[in-house]
């Protein structure tokens, strides 16, 4: 077998349905198998995976990200890995570009997808602003990144709706680090909200580049990312933004293990820009007011995504060093992920500011502002009802 495409999914069988229709369309690509990782959900996810031929479904109690994905790896057979969301649609010609770039190029240890939208619903003005100045949806392409050109090259990274890997070097540098837990429409309760712990992706890129391997840009293998209308809220780019902070608070820690000297430049560095955001958001503030402008109303400024960035991330390292055992025990949550009988013990191991400063549920709950005073208070922290 050459190729083993892997589809880690929780509670979405209606998205599955779709992804794995697309792939049914490339059959006549290269020899491949496709293998559906039901991430310990609730729904129809078993019945939609067998109901297409030949997908091989394998469930993983644990749920968390990275654990469905290294479950889906070690049930694999194939020489190289390719790693797709549950949202996403596999053009014609990706599975043979993908496995010509790793014969072509022995270096090369993940070959990172084109990664284009397909939304559901024409999103506003405001959220296209958001996506500029981050990429929240998690797309890959020259639109989103001037500095990918037409053709193949090598990059710093891939995006974890489609990258593929060499399967003998995802396994000599362990797989991917800790990711999220949960998906943000997980919201009911005793159900994971959305937990960012760590770099995921990114995570995976620079390890085999230390490794001395190359990440190669493959736009031939593309893809087209569902966005879907709750990815198009304020509700979602807060909370997105937000959880971005804590996993780079907590990967710094973990992961990349960052000298003393280094952890205080990074912080002098984090502390510029926290001033240099809040001065460019007060400004656009101001300019709006003067003009009477509410133009971006009900939606929300792309200056306050770095906003809420810093803020919370100078919150969470606080956290982290009143507790210097919480770091490591977020990254086995993110690596091992938590099997249902063990939630309330894992959450109740957990200090209670942690638990305030990621409960996501306030930023879900607090979106209905329509004018720039009712705007200015939530950033204060009012918490009097919008």
């Amino acid at each position: 077998m050459t190729l083993s495409i892997i589809i880690p999914t929780h509670n979405r069988a209606d998205q599955l349905d779709r992804t794995l229709r697309a792939l049914g369309a490339l059959k006549g690509e290269i020899d491949h198998e496709v293998i559906v990782v039901d991430n310990n959900s609730t729904d129809r996810t078993k019945g939609v995976a067998e109901s297409h031929d030949p997908v091989r479904y394998v469930f993983e109690p644990s749920t968390a990200f990275s654990k469905a994905r290294r479950t889906g790896a070690e049930n694999a057979v194939g020489s190289y890995l390719l790693f797709i969301d549950d949202d996403v649609l596999v053009a014609p010609g990706s599975l043979d570009a993908i496995v010509r770039t790793f014969e072509n190029d022995p270096t090369c240890a993940i070959v990172a997808a084109q990664i284009l939208p397909e939304f559901l619903e024409t999103p506003p003005d405001w959220a296209i602003a958001c996506q500029r100045t981050f990429n929240g949806w998690s797309l890959y392409n020259s639109d989103m990144n001037p500095d990918l050109g037409a053709g193949v090259q090598n990059v710093e990274w891939a995006a974890g709706p489609m990258m593929a890997v060499r399967r003998d070097v995802f396994f000599d540098v362990h797989g991917f680090p800790a990711d999220t837990v949960g998906v943000e429409t997980n919201m009911g309760a005793r159900n994971f909200r959305k937990l960012y712990v760590g770099p995921g992706d990114s995570g995976l890129s620079y390890l085999v580049r230390q490794k001395g391997f190359t990440v190669v840009y493959q736009p031939k293998a593309y893809c087209h990312h569902v966005i879907p209308p709750t990815r198009c809220t304020v509700s979602f780019w807060r909370s997105r933004m937000i959880g971005e902070a804590h996993q780079r608070a907590v990967s710094e820690s973990v992961f990349y293990r960052l000298s003393r000297i280094a952890r205080w430049e990074m912080t002098m560095k984090a502390s510029y820009r926290q001033m240099k955001w809040k001065r460019k958001f007060a400004q656009r503030l101001q300019l709006l007011e003067a003009f009477l402008i509410d133009s971006n109303f009900g939606g929300m400024l792309h200056e306050e995504l770095w906003v809420q960035f810093y803020k919370s991330y100078f919150e969470i390292k606080a956290v982290l060093r009143r507790y210097p055992d919480l770091a490591g025990l977020l990254w086995k949550i993110g690596t091992e992920g938590v099997k249902n009988e063990e939630y309330d013990d894992v959450v109740g191991s957990l200090p209670v500011e942690f638990l305030d400063i990621t409960d996501s549920e306030r930023y879900y709950n607090s979106c209905s502002i329509t004018t720039l005073e009712q705007y200015r208070r939530f950033l204060e922290g009012d918490k009097e009802k919008k």
